[in-house]
């Protein structure tokens, strides 16, 4: 075998196996539109979260993830008072967002409106598995969780 045809049949098998152990989980191996299926073990629409005033309860919940480390959460959700008081019917949430990989979780930062004071993030904290997002609320976060997410196949 010639040195010519050696590097040209070998350099490709070379360029596989880089290509191979490169890191899979980069943000566009993570990108895709993921609806909510269920809180816990709830299905929609299930309660959220919940403290002495308010019980949240969402109906639907979208994240759509870009290639880029950017992407959206929206949804419908409502807040009901439980000692008195007038609630927030259902009403549609959208919030940009950021994320970046972190080994293999999928670390979500909702964007924070200029001269607000924001919860530091990550707010939700991202486990794929083929078409399966499960999400958990990041470290300053509450809610019932894990929230499982269905990845919508075009």
């Amino acid at each position: 075998m010639t040195a010519s045809v050696w590097f040209r049949s070998t350099i490709p098998s070379l360029l596989g196996l880089t290509l191979g152990c490169t890191d899979s989980a980069g943000p566009g191996d993570t990108s895709g539109i993921f609806v909510l299926t269920q809180v816990q073990q709830d299905p929609l629409p299930a309660v959220l979260a919940e403290n002495p005033y308010f019980v949240i309860r969402v109906f639907s919940d979208t994240i759509r993830l870009g290639e880029n480390g950017t992407g959206r959460i929206s949804g419908v959700r409502e807040s009901v008072p439980l000692q008195g008081g007038t609630g927030e019917g259902p009403v549609h949430l959208r919030t940009a967002l950021h994320y970046r990989m972190s080994g293999s979780q999928i670390e979500m930062d909702f964007d924070c409106p200029a001269n607000a004071d924001c919860i530091p993030g990550p707010h939700l904290i991202g486990n794929r598995s083929g078409d399966q997002l499960v999400a958990t609320w990041g470290p300053h976060m509450s809610g019932r969780s894990p929230l499982s997410y269905q990845k919508v196949v075009r």
